[in-house]
């Protein structure tokens, strides 16, 4: 999964990876952390 997004001509991105048999038993929980992110 990766995430970006662009602000103030700068670009931020957030990727997670995982072992091919534990990469969807973690995905909701990082797709939790992503959406938390703020840029101030």
């Amino acid at each position: 999964m990766a995430v970006w997004t662009l602000k103030n001509n700068q670009a931020y991105s957030v990727t997670y990876i995982a072992e091919a048999g534990k990469y969807f038993r973690f995905e909701s929980i990082a797709d939790r952390m992503s959406k938390s992110f703020e840029i101030d």
